[in-house]
This record gives C-alpha cells, sequence and structure tokens, in this order.
C-alpha cells in the first residue's frame, strides 16, 4: 500500500462502493440475496448513516459505515421480529468491507480506526459491531485490535437463523475504560 486515504464517500461513489460491498461479502461468505440487496443499496442510507471509504492511490479498496452525527442509534427487526435497539452510548459501525486483493494490508484498521476517531469526536467511548458467524478472520481481527466479544448482546438472528457476534472495543482513556 503506497498511499492510504479514508475520507468520506461522495456520492457519486455510492455504485462504486456498493459493487466493493458485494464483491468483499461474497468472496468468501454465502449471504442472502436480501442482504446482498442491501449492499447493492448502500447509497440509500444517507443521511441516516455516513459511508466511508479506504482508497490506495486513488483506487477504493475498503468502505466502513457510521451512524449519521447527531442522530439516535436506529433500532432495527431481525428475521424473528426482535426490535434490536443499539445503546446511545456507543457508535455501531457496520458493514466493514475490504477489496479482496487488498486484504492484509492494514485496510480494515484504517477503517476501525477511522470509527474509533469519530466515537471519540462524538463524545463516544466504546464502539461495536455485529458480525456474522463465519467471519471468522474478522473476528480475530477485531480480537487482535482490543475488541471483546459480548455474548450477552448476541440476540440478532439473520440470513436463515444465523445468530449474530457481537464485539466491543472501550476506546482508551474514555468513561468505559
Amino acid at each position: 500500500m503506497t498511499d492510504l486515504v479514508v475520507r468520506e464517500a461522495q456520492a457519486g461513489e455510492y455504485d462504486e462502493v456498493a459493487d466493493l460491498l458485494v464483491r468483499a461479502y461474497t468472496s468468501s461468505y454465502e449471504n442472502s440475496e436480501e442482504y446482498l440487496d442491501s449492499l447493492r443499496h448502500v447509497g440509500e442510507v444517507v443521511p441516516r448513516q455516513q459511508i466511508w471509504v479506504a482508497l490506495d492511490d486513488g483506487r477504493l479498496v475498503g468502505a466502513v459505515l457510521t451512524p449519521a452525527p447527531g442522530l439516535a442509534p436506529e433500532p432495527w427487526t431481525d428475521e424473528n421480529g426482535t426490535v434490536y435497539r443499539p445503546p446511545t452510548d456507543e457508535l455501531e459501525f457496520n458493514k466493514l468491507a475490504v477489496e479482496p486483493a487488498a486484504r492484509g494490508r492494514g485496510v480494515a484498521k484504517a477503517l476501525v480506526d477511522k470509527a474509533v476517531q469519530i466515537a471519540r469526536e462524538r463524545g463516544i467511548s466504546r464502539i461495536g459491531i455485529h458480525s456474522g458467524p463465519q467471519m471468522t478472520t474478522a473476528h480475530a481481527m477485531y480480537e487482535h485490535l482490543g475488541f471483546r466479544r459480548h455474548r450477552e448482546r448476541e440476540t440478532v438472528v439473520v440470513d436463515g437463523g444465523q445468530r449474530l457476534r457481537f464485539y466491543i472495543y472501550d476506546i482508551p482513556g474514555g468513561t468505559h475504560d
């Protein structure tokens, strides 16, 4: 990697981000058509969420979504009808994805670092992420970065019965430290 830059995506880039998300999530995992459709329409989350991109020499190599500033975290319902309400004292990022050819080069860490930076700027001292049970490489990365798995928060069921894992990172110097 020569010149990695993480910045907010521009509206004209949403289709490219969607393509990256689909490539990243289908390169190693099975996904429901409903989930893939949500990835294809990622631009529709704006302005409720911000889309951040990682660029290497101007080429899109990663993306992550964070809640938009000033908005309360949005509740969502899983396939069993269970409503999940994110805590207001956490920043939950989602859809972290890295171009398959760019994996292992620090792109995911740069995107997680961006989520930590955003949380700090907003006075939030904890970040969290849901992750599919099959995403073992991502789990290892989160744990390496200091995230802890919270089984008591693993109540979300998607894609035909998958129970999502939940990881939390307490930002050093924050109130949860």
